[in-house]
């Protein structure tokens, strides 16, 4: 009551960018690398290709249908209720339509194509959750490229929605919020012919802190150390420390 007296209202939230502004430099430079990939593919330098994902039901069908209001059946249809299973398609097109090798000519029958359909673990909720980069990898190896070899001997430009799988990681990728085990490190290490690595236990290192930190500790920084660490951090962020001050906090 108080809040609607101060004129406020309560309404679901439209979710915008923390600083649109951000997303006008991108946008202008994606427009420019369109209009080149347009050009490069005009002159027959390239080929863009679309993607994208979608689903179907095995057992999908509109509400809406033609019937004779004459007959007794009129419009009841005979159907079950339920959707069945959730078939998921991943398919590629280029100007010419859906990527196929009937497009090469002379081509008698389909040989390859970029399409892949299987069935969805679960029939419900957001059908992206459905695919992941691992999948995503395994179609461009296995489908899109063969059938794009097959069709053209030329540079091919991806079109993206950018969803989250089509940022697959490398092997090498370290995830920062991931915790591994002394293999899985190891591992990881070896990848950047990292091969003398020091191993201190944690336990030392929080101990090593609190040594630090403690007032009057053995590694505790002397005052002349601790001015010097000052004065700089001041300069490096533009703050201005006189001497003065230093001399009073001594």
């Amino acid at each position: 009551y108080p809040l609607h007296r101060l004129v406020y209202q309560f309404g679901r939230g439209h979710v915008i960018s923390g600083n649109p502004q951000d997303k006008t430099p991108r946008i202008r430079q994606f427009i420019i690398d369109y209009a080149n990939a347009f050009k490069s593919e005009a002159n027959g330098d390239n080929v863009i290709v679309y993607m994208n994902e979608s689903y179907v039901n095995t057992r999908h069908a509109v509400n809406g249908t033609w019937y004779d209001a004459t007959t007794p059946i009129g419009n009841k249809v005979i159907r079950g209720t339920g959707k069945r299973a959730r078939l998921i398609i991943v398919h590629a097109m280029t100007q010419h339509g859906l990527l196929h090798h009937t497009h090469r000519e002379g081509a008698t029958r389909v040989q390859k194509t970029p399409e892949m359909i299987w069935t969805a673990g679960k029939a419900n909720g957001d059908y992206h959750k459905n695919m992941d980069s691992v999948t995503f990898l395994l179609w461009l190896d296995k489908y899109l490229f063969p059938t794009l070899q097959l069709l053209f001997s030329k540079k091919m430009i991806l079109v993206l929605d950018n969803a989250s799988y089509h940022n697959a990681r490398g092997p090498d990728y370290i995830d920062p919020n991931k915790k591994m085990n002394k293999s899985e490190v190891i591992e990881k290490l070896l990848l950047y012919n990292i091969h003398n690595v020091e191993v201190e236990r944690e336990g030392k290192v929080r101990m090593d802190s609190s040594t630090y930190n403690k007032r009057g500790g053995s590694k505790a920084p002397t005052l002349s150390e601790l001015r010097t660490a000052l004065a700089n951090h001041s300069q490096n962020i533009g703050y201005i420390v006189s001497t003065d001050y230093l001399d009073e906090k001594q």
